[in-house]
C-alpha cells in the first residue's frame, strides 16, 4: 500500500521483526516526553507496554516514512472474521511477543529503579482490561489496541493514514463494528475527526498507587461502525 505525504512516499505494511528496534524508539520518545527523569525504568516499562499490546493482538501496520518506521496501529481481530487477512499472525509471532513481554516484566521486578513506578504500571494495565469489557459485545468487535507515530514526525497525518489502513483492514476482514481505547495522556482528540463516536468517559484513580496525592484522570471508549 502506497500513500503520498507531505515529505515523502510512505509505505504501509504488516509489521516484521526487523521492524521493531525502530517502532521500540519511536514510542519511547513518546514516553521520554512525558517523563525525562528514570530513563531506564520508563525504556523497560515501554517495552513491556509494547510487547503487551503485541501479545494481545494479530495483526500490526506500520507505516514508513523515508528509510525507516515511522509509525504503527496495533489491531486485533475478532475470532469470527469472515476472511483473514495476509499480514495476520498466528499463534507462534504471539507466543513470541508474550514471551519478551514476560522478560521485560522480569527486568521490571528486578530493578529497584522500577519499583516506584511498578504498582502504577500494573495497576495502568488492569484498568485498561476493565476498561475494555465496558464495552458491549467486545468480544465479537474489532480493537484497535494502540497507534503511535514518532514524535519527530507528527502532524504529517501519518495517525490519519495508519487509521484509515486499520479501517481497511477491518473491513477486508468482514469486521464492520470497531472500538478503541484511550485517556487524556494521547492524542484522544484526533478519533471524532475521523467519525469515531465517544460512547463512555470513565474516571480511573491511581492515588492509591501514586506517592503525590490524589492522581485521577478521564478514560474515553470510542466505537465506530464501518461501512462496507
Amino acid at each position: 500500500m502506497q500513500l503520498s505525504s507531505s515529505s515523502a512516499l510512505c509505505s504501509v505494511r504488516p509489521l516484521r521483526f526487523s521492524d521493531l528496534k525502530a517502532l521500540s524508539q519511536a514510542l519511547s520518545a513518546i514516553w521520554f516526553s512525558y517523563d525525562k527523569e528514570h530513563r531506564r525504568s520508563e525504556k523497560l516499562f515501554c517495552l513491556d507496554y509494547l510487547f503487551s499490546c503485541l501479545g494481545k493482538s494479530n495483526l500490526c501496520l506500520v507505516l514508513h516514512s523515508g528509510e525507516k518506521p515511522a509509525a504503527a496501529v496495533i489491531l486485533h481481530l475478532p475470532g469470527h472474521c469472515q476472511a483473514s487477512h495476509p499480514g495476520r499472525y498466528g499463534a507462534v509471532k504471539r507466543l513470541i511477543f508474550k514471551a519478551l513481554k514476560q522478560l521485560f516484566s522480569l527486568c521490571i521486578r528486578l530493578d529497584p529503579y522500577c519499583r516506584e513506578g511498578s504498582r502504577y504500571h500494573q495497576r495502568y494495565g488492569e484498568n485498561y482490561v476493565k476498561l475494555g469489557q465496558m464495552v458491549s459485545g467486545h468480544e465479537n468487535k474489532g480493537e484497535i489496541v494502540l497507534l503511535f507515530a514518532d514524535p519527530a514526525l507528527q502532524g504529517r497525518g501519518l495517525g490519519r493514514t495508519l487509521m484509515q489502513a486499520a479501517e481497511d483492514a477491518f473491513r477486508e476482514c468482514g469486521v464492520q463494528d470497531v472500538f478503541l481505547l484511550t485517556d487524556v495522556n494521547c492524542n484522544y482528540g484526533l478519533y471524532p475527526h475521523l467519525g469515531w463516536n465517544l460512547s463512555k468517559t470513565v474516571r480511573l484513580d491511581f492515588s492509591a498507587v501514586k506517592n503525590s496525592g490524589e492522581y485521577v484522570f478521564n478514560c474515553f471508549i470510542y466505537e465506530k461502525q464501518l461501512k462496507a
